[in-house]
């Protein structure tokens, strides 16, 4: 990041130190309004994330009773269970030791 970002890349890791997950979503819009702004590849970039994340995130409990707890993918009739990113976006792989990963993840 700070090749990237520059001396200002401490405000970028600040978003990781948030209690709460407003705060890191505050935090992390003011620095994308002035980075993506700023750099127009960042921004495609950013779309791409987005993209991929609203596909594999699962829908809230306060959603309709038929959507709740499925991702687009899984209404559209995937099955994700056993894909990484349907679980890292559930935020079931966060914080796990890299060998209890070592079956879902392929070395090569």
């Amino acid at each position: 990041m700070r090749k990237v970002y520059g001396k200002d890349e401490a405000q970028l890791t600040r978003i990781f130190w948030a209690q709460t997950k407003r705060t890191a979503e505050r935090r992390y819009a003011r620095v994308r309004a002035v980075y993506v702004a700023a750099q127009p590849e960042v921004a495609q970039t950013y779309l791409a994330v987005f993209a991929w994340c609203y596909r594999f995130t699962p829908f809230t409990q306060d959603a309709q009773r038929r959507i709740r707890g499925k991702c687009p993918l899984e209404l559209a009739g995937y099955d994700v269970s056993r894909l990484p990113m349907a679980q890292i976006c559930r935020g079931q792989l966060l914080g796990w030791p890299p060998e209890a990963l070592a079956d879902v993840v392929p070395r090569a």
